[in-house]
């Protein structure tokens, strides 16, 4: 009996592990996602290269199963833009005139290469 007790205990607590993995691992990508949003949003504003937000989800996704995340199923996408938006506030701060403009513009088109609206200006 103890034994079904001790074996039924570490399969919840290692059920429960994943489960807190899992929640680690989408906030490290929201916030990642956040950061890259965060960069595109002062390109299309004060760069002058329009970005389409739905167009950014899409490649999003692919990018975070490239790079080992798996889907974007549980990416909360409104926190994702509310720490993008507050991201661009700090940007902005630091650049607000564009001078970051080519370094994202570099930094975007090689991780996000299928955006053309970027590799093309």
């Amino acid at each position: 009996m103890n034994k079904i007790v001790t074996i039924i205990t570490a399969s919840c607590l290692t059920v429960s592990a994943a489960g807190l993995a899992s929640d680690d691992r989408t906030a490290e990508l929201e916030e990642l996602l956040a950061n890259d949003a965060s960069k595109l949003i002062y390109l299309s504003r004060d760069c002058d290269m329009p970005i389409d937000a739905e167009k950014f989800k899409d490649l999003a996704a692919l990018k975070a199963m490239m790079e080992g995340y798996g889907n974007t199923d549980n990416v909360d996408w409104e926190k994702v833009t509310k720490m993008a938006h507050e991201g661009y506030g700090k940007i902005k701060v630091e650049a607000p005139v564009g001078e970051k403009c080519p370094e994202y513009k570099d930094q975007l088109g090689e991780k996000y290469e299928w955006l053309k609206d970027i590799n093309a200006g």
